[in-house]
């Protein structure tokens, strides 16, 4: 029988376009009919639309103004059915068997998605709960790692309210722990969006305004210099380590800045001409070899591993990396717990293809909900 896989992708987030890109290729590579696929589109307001599958990535971002080109649909809790409405009711369309999640940012990689396919007992290709929380979080991320020994660029967040009031003390603080020069970030945001490098105290209040429109909350890092990027992706389930495929190293070419902008992922220039973004992170453009020891490379891999067991993640997760090429220091800058293009080039250099790497992910994370249904829920404390 085949199993209905829903895709869900769009969103509230800023990642919105880049979400339906990853879920366009997704859709593309799988080239098999064991699996029923159901492309559901969140729209920026929170309906669900199931669409047509095999659809252009243009049809589905017009979907956000024009929704009536499909089929409104909802879950219900503690129901593993996709429905929708009807003139006379609601009617089931089919249970789900399994979603990718494919929300880059916002409800999707907040946890939020994953925590409602929970209470539907929907096994989902994504990480924990808990660990696409902390992942989101650039401040708990820190604070993760640095429980596991895992070098992070030194750090400290400011709430927005806290920082109108005390701008000055704030800026004083910064000068003190960070220094300049500095990053400055939106504490829940991807892609690079928000994100600056500043090189004085005086442009400090500009560069944490432009992080408060996308978050409440931002972080301000100390500046690596000399910085390169390095990129880990690992595939599997953080509870099964025999079931772990950890990818080679990525060093992504960015633009003369020490940041890799959404430019830079995005929107290659090539020939003089501005390259289209449909290939999402899969178009980056990469260095070889690396200019990394074999300890540094064996360093990076543990420590990504480390991460991805101590979070109980799942499906694809990518770790990026900071590293100093002067004193040969490196540091975990951010965790991807819904990258992008669900980073499946990482694995076609494996040899795996799109197809095989989908059903891998379904097939983890619908073991993995089968393994938790065997949990005891019930305990009697005769309180009652």
């Amino acid at each position: 029988m085949k199993q209905n896989v829903a895709i869900i992708f769009g969103g509230n987030a800023t990642e919105k376009e880049i979400s339906i890109i990853t879920a366009v290729q997704m859709m593309e590579g799988y080239t098999k009919e064991e699996f029923n696929i159901l492309p559901i589109f969140i729209t920026s307001k929170g309906v669900w639309l199931c669409a047509r599958v095999g659809q252009s990535a243009s049809y589905y971002a017009s979907l956000e103004k024009c929704p009536e080109k499909a089929k409104e649909v909802f879950l219900k809790v503690n129901d593993a059915s996709l429905y929708t409405k009807t003139w006379c009711g609601v009617k089931k369309i089919c249970m789900l068997h399994a979603v990718v999640n494919a929300c880059h940012g916002g409800l999707g990689e907040s946890g939020e998605l994953d925590g409602l396919l929970r209470m539907c007992h929907i096994p989902s290709t994504s990480a924990s709960v808990a660990g696409m929380s902390v992942s989101m979080d650039k401040f708990l991320t820190k604070l993760v790692c640095k429980g596991l020994h895992i070098p992070v660029v030194e750090g400290i967040q400011i709430q927005k309210n806290e920082f109108k009031q005390s701008t000055k003390e704030f800026a004083d603080k910064i000068e003190k722990v960070v220094g300049f020069p500095c990053v400055v970030k939106p504490l829940r945001q991807g892609s690079s969006i928000g994100i600056s490098k500043i090189q004085h105290k005086d442009e400090l209040v500009e560069a944490v305004d432009v992080a408060f429109a996308y978050d409440t909350c931002v972080v301000v890092e100390s500046c690596v210099a000399y910085c390169k990027e390095f990129n880990i992706a690992i595939m599997g389930d953080g509870d099964k380590k025999e079931s772990l495929i950890v990818s080679n190293i990525d060093e992504p070419v960015k633009d003369m800045s020490s940041i890799l902008s959404f430019a830079d992922k995005y929107m290659r220039h090539q020939k003089g001409k501005l390259k289209t973004a449909k290939m999402g992170m899969s178009g980056l453009t990469r260095k070889e070899p690396l200019e990394l020891s074999d300890v540094e490379k064996l360093e990076m891999k543990q420590s990504a591993a480390s991460l991805f067991k101590a979070l109980h993640m799942q499906g694809v997760v990518r770790f990026d990396f900071l590293y100093n090429a002067k004193t040969k220091k490196w540091y975990l800058n951010e965790i991807n717990a819904v990258p992008g293009s669900l980073a499946y080039y990482f694995f076609d250099e494996k040899g795996m293809s799109r197809t095989e790497m989908l059903e891998k992910m379904v097939k983890d994370a619908v073991l993995k909900a089968q393994a938790e249904s065997f949990s005891q829920t019930d305990y009697n404390v005769h309180v009652l």
